[in-house]
């Protein structure tokens, strides 16, 4: 069996002079991150972010706690309120494509446990709204309206 065969184990030792094993570790780790990381999509390349009405039974339900928790949780940034007419509408934006789109999932079909969906409208954000939300950098549930 040849010093440097892969079963040997010289194989695994570093030279005394050159690579440090810290080194070789770092470089290990980034190249294990361009490989496992995924490639990023257009729409993660620049923020957008989502605008939207739920209407059904989502008032004293608590579907607005429900909807920031799960907002949280994907790292999404916004704000959700009562309005008079009994539907519940917000502003989404940050995180990535496949968080909003959860998101979207959730106000569509999930909501609170006691919460009924009738429907759920969204609308894509404008630039302007955008960086309002972008600069409040939090998620919040406002008073109703």
């Amino acid at each position: 069996m040849s010093k440097y065969s892969t079963k040997s184990r010289e194989f695994f030792k570093l030279p005394r002079r050159g690579i440090s094993k810290l080194a070789l570790f770092i470089a290990a780790l980034a190249v294990s991150h361009l490989l496992f990381r995924g490639s990023p999509t257009p729409s993660d390349a620049v923020a957008s972010g989502f605008s939207f009405e739920v209407t059904g039974k989502v008032q004293g339900v608590s579907f607005r706690r429900h909807t920031k928790e799960w907002a949280v949780d994907l790292g999404l940034i916004g704000w959700v309120r009562n309005e008079p007419s009994g539907s519940v509408v917000g502003e989404i934006a940050g995180g990535d494509a496949v968080g909003r789109e959860r998101m979207k999932t959730f106000l569509r079909e999930t909501g609170s446990p006691r919460s009924r969906i009738d429907s759920a409208a969204f609308e894509d954000l404008d630039a302007r709204r955008m960086e309002g939300l972008l600069t409040a950098g939090s998620f919040r549930i406002r008073a109703s309206n």
